[in-house]
């Protein structure tokens, strides 16, 4: 089981190192957060109350995360689903290589 621990005046959960705090402009993936938390894909799965295949699925691109898949993953990870890459595409944000190829 991970746990977490809460500095004084800190806005979210970090890792038992103190590392984890999110940085609000912060985006990276699906598993980069879920390393940062050291979570394992079935602890993150639990938490969310979801699949380890769901992760896994989403962490390769073979699926897209539906929102309240979404909604559940930023939760138990402690972020804003904008600052997720998976959950980026799948909520309409445009990525870096779409912007590239409007130029």
């Amino acid at each position: 089981m991970v746990q977490f621990i809460f500095k004084a005046c800190s806005t979210g959960p970090v890792d038992r190192h103190g590392k984890g705090e999110a940085v609000a402009d912060e985006i990276l993936g699906l598993k980069a957060w879920q390393q940062r938390r050291l979570m394992t894909i079935r602890s993150l799965a639990a938490a969310a109350k979801v699949s380890p295949v769901t992760v896994v699925q989403i962490e390769a691109g073979r699926r897209q995360p539906r929102p309240g898949t979404i909604r559940a993953l930023s939760a138990a990870l402690g972020v804003a689903p904008e600052q997720v890459i998976e959950f980026r595409a799948a909520m309409g944000y445009q990525t870096s290589e779409e912007k590239s190829d409007e130029g």
